[in-house]
Order: structure tokens, then sequence, then C-alpha cells
């Protein structure tokens, strides 16, 4: 008798709808599955003095092996300015590596990527000789130096190639292509004016509502260290979400960290936790307006992932 109760039981929970608990859990099988990077990653469209990032813990071992990729036109006080940010103590047992390029990449960056600790890459001029197609053949090579817990710093007009996606020229009508996802799940815009350039980047997430738009003022860098964004230089970061029928346009805007007593509102980013806000402004509302109707659960799943968009 207990067996055909048993039984009988679990036959009713099959044909039940799903618990509320239930169809809330299913909201996290859309959240990124990686929600922090392994190393650092740092981006900056202009920089007046690249050992301003001194102030963002590179977190580089002694003994890294630094490749420090230049676009032909970056001059000779800057390739100083890199020594002295990553060449690190009189008794440290770095190597920094230089290689020029000129309308192409190295034949051997894939192999010289595998083998350093960290990349610094400077494009110069108002567009990147490199564009991101270029760039996709060494993206395995890329994500494997973040993961392996090493640093990816892209300075210049190529830096916005580091996001999800990217504009490929100025104005509200400008093309937008895949990028590098080294920064997961965003669009960074590296000129950024603040307001005046705000609708442009709202634009480009309108139909892209699960990416995060980053606005970096000119002589600034972002810099994500696993989860964490921060900035450094003269400027200042804005992150956007865009706006959906129930939430308005979500907006922070952060600073150099001046001093230890800042709110960290002032001055950090949880980036997993926008990725995830913006996965969420794109799924039904929960608890649901009007209870999910009874059945066998299988139309519930369909209805809770109706609002689901595509990413380009």
């Amino acid at each position: 008798m207990l067996r055909l109760s048993l039984v009988a039981l679990a036959t009713v929970s099959a044909l039940a709808p799903l618990a509320p608990a239930q169809v809330f859990d299913e909201r996290f099988d859309d959240w990124p599955v990686r929600h922090r990077i392994g190393g650092v990653v740092a981006v900056a469209g202009s920089l007046d003095d690249v050992r301003a990032l001194g102030d963002a813990r590179l977190r580089l071992d002694e003994d890294a092996r630094v490749l420090l990729l230049l676009e032909k036109g970056v001059d000779a006080p800057r390739v100083q300015q890199y020594r002295e940010l990553l060449a690190g103590d009189d008794d440290s047992g770095r190597t920094v590596d230089v290689v020029r390029y000129g309308d192409s990449l190295p034949d051997d960056l894939v192999a010289r990527l595998a083998d350093c600790d960290a990349l610094c890459w400077e494009s110069v001029g108002a567009e990147s000789r490199i564009g991101a197609p270029a760039l996709a053949g060494a993206r395995a090579a890329l994500a494997g130096l973040v993961d392996r817990g090493g640093l990816v710093l892209a300075v210049g007009p190529g830096a916005r190639f580091l996001g999800h996606s990217h504009r490929t020229g100025d104005g509200p009508e400008a093309p937008v292509a895949p990028g590098l996802d080294l920064v997961p799940d965003t669009v960074i815009d590296t000129t950024y004016r603040g307001a005046e350039d705000r609708g442009e980047l709202l634009g480009v997430l309108a139909p892209r509502q699960r990416l995060v738009g980053v606005g970096l003022a000119p002589g600034t860098a972002l810099v994500l260290d696993r989860r964490r964004c921060r900035v450094v230089g003269k400027g200042t970061a804005e992150f956007l979400l865009m706006a959906n029928d129930r939430q308005p346009v979500r907006a922070q805007t952060i600073t150099p960290q001046r001093e230890r007593r800042q709110s960290p509102k002032e001055y950090l980013v949880d980036l997993t936790e926008w990725r995830r806000d913006a996965i969420d402004r794109t799924l039904e509302p929960f608890p649901p307006a009007e209870p999910y109707a009874g059945g066998n659960g299988s139309s519930v799943r369909e209805e809770h992932t109706s609002g689901l968009q595509s990413q380009s």
C-alpha cells in the first residue's frame, strides 16, 4: 500500500505545474556561466601617461614575461613609459619583449602569446590599422592568456575591440561588429563624452539588451580584475543598461579612487552583477502578474523564455 501511495504521489508531482521556486530557479539558466575572468584586462582609448596604470595593481609576477606589441608610430618616450610601468624592481626577473608591426600583425603572434604572461598593445591614429577580424585568429590565445591569470592591456583606437561588440564608425547609424569579448558582454566606447554620446551608446544597446554599455572618457583606462571594474587616469566611466517596459535606463558613473574612505559605488562596478541584470531585463518578471496556468508544466518554460532576445 505504501509503495502504491509513493507511485501515485510521484505521478501527481510530474503532472503538476512548476512551483514558483522552480520557475525562479530557471532564471539562473540564462545567467553567464563564466562569472569572472582569470586575470586582468585593461582598455583605454587614450592615456597621457601609461604609468598611471601603476595605480591599478596589475598583479604581474616578478618573473613575468611581457610582450609589448606596438604599432609603428609609437615613439621612444612612450616605449620608455611602458618599460617603467612593466619592468618592476631593479632585482626583478621580468622581461619586456618589444615587437613593432605595420599593416599586419606578426605571423608568430599566437606562439608569442602562448609564451608570455602579459600583452600590452598600443595602436595609434584615429583608427587602428588592425581590425577586430585580423585579431580573431588570436582570440583563443588571448583568452587563454587571461584565463591563466595573465594581463591584456590595450591602448588606442583598437581598445574597443576587447568588448563583445563595437561600433565600426561614428554616428548613430554606424555598423556594429563582433569583438573579442575579453571584457565580456560589453560594448565599449573609448571616446565617450558623457551626455553628448549617451544616446548613441543606448542606440547600440537597444537591439542588444543583454549587453552592458561602457562609456570611457578620453585619458581614462578601465581595468577589469576578475569581476570588478575600476578606472585610472583623469576621467570617468559610465555603465549603462537599456530600459525596458518595467525599468528605466540603469546608469552608474565611476571615477578613480582618490581616498580610502570613498563609497565603493563611486569607484567600483561588479560587472557580473550588471551582466545578470541585463539578462534579467529580457525575461518575464517574477513573480508573474498572473499565476501560471496548470498542466504538466511544459508551457511554463515556453512562456518564461518568450522574452529572450538574440545578440549580434
